[in-house]
């Protein structure tokens, strides 16, 4: 083993020793942090403990975001990221076995598993391109739109992942720029319902949507609403994503009917979206089905994500 490998091995033991002090800890009651968990965090230990915990708490959130369900929840249960967690390494691991249904035991397993892929993780920085001063994010994002019939419908469902307590909303502006006036024929459909709608200038429209309960830090919801638009003449050729928050696993679904495009192009760019954006012919998707998934692993603000086609 060389000399790296074996510096890397060292690093990985420290950091994973590093989390699992603070698994016993709690991070709402730790007030020391290892170096090296500090140092993959990229954290300064200039500031106070309260700003360096606070850091440390957002940063991890961020990481568990990549995490699978089960063991995201089971890290941060076990670690104590709800404020009202017990505060108690044995209530929280008991707390965690609860929330499964399964046995002390399996939920250690379950907490040591997932300590060891965020070891893995933050050591190969899949992290570090995820903002962590955000409210919230989108763990997933989903854009479904059907043209089969007479009145286009496009249904958006939503996965987000709460970084602050208590979030009870989410804001969103939608688009829609050959759409006359100002109604917009929007309904929500599961897990939110419509606290605010705004017409803000032609084809764009604010909207608030209203969570069923608060979320803890760490918790996801799902949520979704449609928009039924008058006639195909109301939609561009063209939707997508121009995310405020980093988002993942995000997914683009077109439905055509008897009338479809002669090309499809999917497409990551600065704003703003332009349909009639020259495309090198070479670019675009020949021929086009009924059904077309377009998917993006990882959204990050500043640029729009999408699909365009031209009839």
């Amino acid at each position: 083993m060389s000399n790296a490998d074996d510096t890397r091995e060292d690093g990985a033991v420290a950091l994973r020793a590093a989390l699992v002090a603070l698994r016993a800890t709690g991070i709402h009651r730790a007030d020391r942090f290892s170096q090296v968990l500090l140092d993959t965090l990229n954290i300064s230990d200039s500031d106070s403990a309260a700003r360096t915990r606070e850091l440390v708490r957002r940063s991890l959130l961020s990481c568990t975001d990549r995490l699978n369900d089960r063991p995201r929840k089971a890290f941060l249960e076990a670690a104590g990221f709800r404020r009202d967690a017990p505060p108690t390494r044995g209530a929280r691991l008991q707390a965690t076995a609860d929330l499964f249904g399964v046995s002390q035991r399996t939920a250690y397993r379950m907490v040591d598993d997932a300590i060891d892929t965020l070891v893995s993780m933050l050591l190969s920085n899949q992290e570090r391109c995820v903002l962590q001063d955000v409210d919230y994010v989108f763990a997933g994002a989903r854009c479904r739109v059907d043209m089969s019939g007479p009145k286009p419908a496009v249904v958006m469902e939503r996965t987000i992942t709460a970084r602050s307590e208590g979030i009870d909303h989410t804001d969103e502006r939608i688009g829609f720029p050959r759409l006359a006036g100002e109604h917009l024929g929007l309904r929500a459909l599961e897990g939110c319902s419509i606290g605010d709608l705004k017409f803000v200038a032609p084809g764009t429209w604010a909207l608030r949507l209203l969570l069923p309960k608060k979320l803890h830090p760490g918790e996801q919801h799902s949520f979704a609403f449609s928009v039924i638009l008058p006639d195909h003449a109301s939609l561009d050729p063209l939707v997508g994503f121009l995310p405020h928050t980093a988002t993942y696993d995000a997914e683009v679904e077109l439905l055509f009917g008897e009338s479809r495009p002669n090309a499809l192009q999917q497409f990551v760019s600065t704003p703003p979206l332009e349909p009639e954006a020259h495309v090198p012919p070479e670019q675009w998707s020949q021929p086009v089905a009924r059904r077309h998934l377009f998917r993006f692993d990882q959204m990050q603000p500043g640029l729009c994500y999408g699909v365009r086609w031209r009839w």
